[in-house]
């Protein structure tokens, strides 16, 4: 009976040549390289199985062997360590887990020395990522904001009626520390108001503290100017061209 693998037609890059006729061309090699590999996929727990027999006979050689391959290959020692331990971690989340946290509590100080090494290490990338990540809430608050309008300005309203007393104190505290803020840069303090500048104040894009600091005014002028816009004061809505909304 003829072996499939010895046949007379066999050429090069066949597993035949590489064995039989010793041919070691890159073909055959690779040829033989992955008929090897398949067989070992076929096998595995076949060749685990001898292998583990094997070790527990003697281990030594196994172990020397390890650490030859550990000294000559040490990059690709350390990325075969990486895989088969991201392997088992992503197989058993709840044992890693607690490992994790048995460390840290064991190690407290050495955890805070790594975490202060890390953010030196990556100063800017962590700021980085706290500027787009502000950023970002930034713009879904405000998008947010723009579609629910009047049911956050509704809910707003009926929170400061149901806690209006408890709440006095901190409204007073915060009104007059924004106010004393603008004061010290309002140039415009006092002078009659413009179409351009009303329009600033309707919008919902900005807060009142920011509208203040950019028109020259102060605080309670905006918040004055901003009440008599929702209110649907004549005069106000004259300068932002909206006088028939009042008739």
């Amino acid at each position: 009976m003829t072996h499939p693998e010895r046949t007379t037609t066999d050429k090069h890059g066949t597993t035949n040549w590489y064995r039989v006729h010793k041919c070691r061309c890159d073909v055959c090699v690779a040829a033989n390289r992955e008929y090897q590999q398949r067989w070992r996929d076929k096998n595995r727990t076949k060749i685990n199985e001898r292998n583990n027999h094997r070790y527990q006979e003697n281990p030594e050689p196994w172990k020397r062997a390890a650490q030859r391959y550990k000294e000559n290959n040490p990059e690709r020692y350390r990325e075969v360590k990486r895989k088969a331990s991201d392997k088992y971690w992503a197989a058993h989340p709840d044992e890693k887990r607690e490992k994790n946290k048995r460390w840290a509590q064991n190690n407290k100080q050495r955890r805070k020395e790594l975490d202060r090494n890390y953010r030196e290490r990556n100063r800017d990338k962590l700021k980085e990522q706290r500027r787009s990540k502000k950023e970002q809430t930034s713009q879904m608050n405000r998008k947010y904001r723009d579609r629910n309008a009047e049911k956050i300005r509704a809910r707003a309203k009926r929170y400061l009626s149901e806690h209006y007393e408890e709440l006095r104190p901190a409204m007073q505290a915060n009104y007059r520390a924004r106010q004393d803020q603008t004061s010290a840069v309002a140039h415009r303090k006092g002078l009659y108001w413009t179409g351009p500048e009303v329009e600033l104040v309707d919008r919902d894009d900005m807060t009142l503290s920011e509208m203040a600091v950019m028109l020259g005014r102060t605080y309670a002028a905006v918040v004055e100017m901003r009440s008599k816009l929702r209110r649907g004061d004549p005069k106000a809505l004259g300068l932002v061209g909206r006088w028939e909304t009042d008739k």
